[in-house]
């Protein structure tokens, strides 16, 4: 038979662990992270080249919109990120602000091989060698001061797997279109 002092402490640790399992799931419910409702567009691009260790990453680009202006039209802010799958985790690669929100340029992302990859928008260039592990980024007014945001745009960006390629730019004072050229897989670009 059980005794009155072993029906106390059955019931005390029943009511404890009940308290510390409705704790738990309050703290988790309050803990666990918000979805941005700001997010209008995602768009997601898996590395079509298997390395060797049969890895592959994930490139993913979501545009936040500002918020709302009464004087002016808000624009948007697309984070450029990358992540070993397609949950994740994500690490910031770059993000660019546009004054006019429009479509994810999902052109703009490219894969060269299993090794190669980079992502470009407005006057923004972001370049791996290393399956996304690691980006150099870089920006046209590196190249030339009169290039500075809103003065010339990345029109397009050709990469190859030994460091070359070319990017064509306009510049919107002029209306010119130059040809930009690397052999170090964008990290500095020449007029050419």
């Amino acid at each position: 038979m059980i005794n009155v002092e072993s029906k106390r402490l059955y019931i005390s640790g029943t009511g404890v662990l009940l308290a510390l399992a409705v704790f738990a799931g309050t703290w988790q419910k309050h803990s666990a992270p918000k979805p941005d409702t700001r997010v209008r567009q995602i768009y997601q691009a898996l590395d079509p080249y298997e390395a060797t260790d049969g890895s592959q990453f994930w490139i993913r680009v979501t545009e936040h919109p500002e918020e709302e202006s009464r004087a002016f039209i808000a624009g948007s802010f697309y984070f450029f990120e990358s992540g070993r799958s397609e949950t994740g985790p994500w690490t910031n690669i770059m993000t660019v602000h546009l004054d006019d929100p429009d479509p994810i340029p999902s052109g703009n992302v490219r894969f060269v091989n299993d090794k190669v990859a980079y992502v470009f928008l407005y006057d923004k260039l972001a370049v791996t060698v290393d399956g996304g592990l690691s980006w150099s980024s870089w920006s046209l007014g590196q190249t030339n001061p009169e290039w500075k945001p809103k003065r010339a745009i990345i029109r397009d960006v050709i990469l190859s797997g030994d460091g070359s390629g070319r990017m064509e730019i306009e510049v919107f004072t002029s209306s010119a279109e130059i040809t930009l050229q690397t052999h170090d897989f964008g990290k500095t670009w020449v007029q050419q």
